[in-house]
């Protein structure tokens, strides 16, 4: 079975895609839904997809989305960064399956309270650029504080690139910062040595390495600070239990190329539908 996350935008483009007549997409839809098709994967919806579509609940196709959705045979819902986390710890400490996943219940409520209640979701959409604004701010003043130390920017590039040189150690080191800062929310023994590898953690691997991987390239090559680049954040974390992530966002996937395994195969929606509609699945 192959789960597959679509970034919001690319979940748009099951309706509208360059190079994909509507004929075709309604078939890549509809073999989405079938239980006739053998190689149908199973899509993986993450927190942020919704709240991002309610961004435009006025516009026809949030409604096709959501029936869409609710259409799904066998759909996984994940739940938040944070539980995803907890959930990851416990799996580890009692050997039983990480519950990461909402259960039907739960992911049918938020589809009734963002098809009924459309007004509710201002809350999220409003936190979603409160949060967006407070990113860009806190990046562009670290951004400051390099330069004044390092001096001129071929100085930082050349720091960036060998403190990226082992990208494995260097996304290890932050994901134990991460954990030793929340351990006690997360369940974390006092001993370190009896942690988890931070790799065997999926959305705590993933929180660190598009961290790391995203800083490396905003201070290597001077790349424009991005607000968007906070829910492409959240975007990656939860594709963190996908076996695929479909985007066709650039920039979003040149940080996907740095972050270091283990980590979703980054495919186009052109490469994705493609396999659908021949079959591949």
């Amino acid at each position: 079975m192959t789960i597959v996350y679509f970034d919001t935008s690319a979940f748009s483009n099951l309706w509208q895609s360059p190079g994909f007549s509507e004929i075709e997409l309604r078939r890549v839809r509809r073999r989405m839904c079938s239980q006739l098709f053998a190689r149908r994967p199973v899509m993986l919806i993450g927190p942020k997809i919704i709240t991002e579509m309610a961004a435009f609940e006025g516009r026809p196709l949030f409604r096709k989305e959501l029936e869409y959705l609710r259409s799904l045979p066998t759909a996984l819902y994940a739940r938040s960064q944070f539980e995803r986390m907890k959930a990851e710890v416990a799996g580890f400490s009692t050997g039983v399956a990480a519950n990461v996943f909402l259960s039907p219940e739960e992911a049918s409520a938020i589809l009734d309270g963002a098809s009924r209640y459309p007004h509710l979701w201002q809350d999220e959409r409003d936190q979603l650029a409160r949060n967006k604004s407070v990113f860009t701010q806190s990046e562009i003043i670290a951004r400051r504080a390099i330069l004044a130390n390092a001096g001129e920017q071929a100085a930082v590039a050349g720091r960036v690139k060998a403190w990226f040189a082992d990208p494995n150690a260097v996304v290890t080191d932050w994901a134990r910062t991460i954990m030793r800062k929340f351990r006690l929310e997360l369940g974390l023994p006092s001993k370190e040595e009896a942690w988890p590898a931070p790799s065997s953690l999926p959305t705590v691997w993933a929180y660190a390495a598009y961290m790391v991987a995203r800083i490396f390239l905003v201070n290597r090559d001077g790349r424009k600070i991005d607000e968007n680049d906070f829910a492409d954040w959240s975007h990656y974390t939860a594709a963190a239990h996908a076996d695929q992530l479909v985007t066709d966002d650039g920039r979003f996937n040149a940080i996907v190329q740095c972050c270091p395994a283990p980590k979703p195969q980054a495919v186009s929606f052109k490469q994705w539908a493609s396999g659908i509609l021949a079959g591949a699945g």
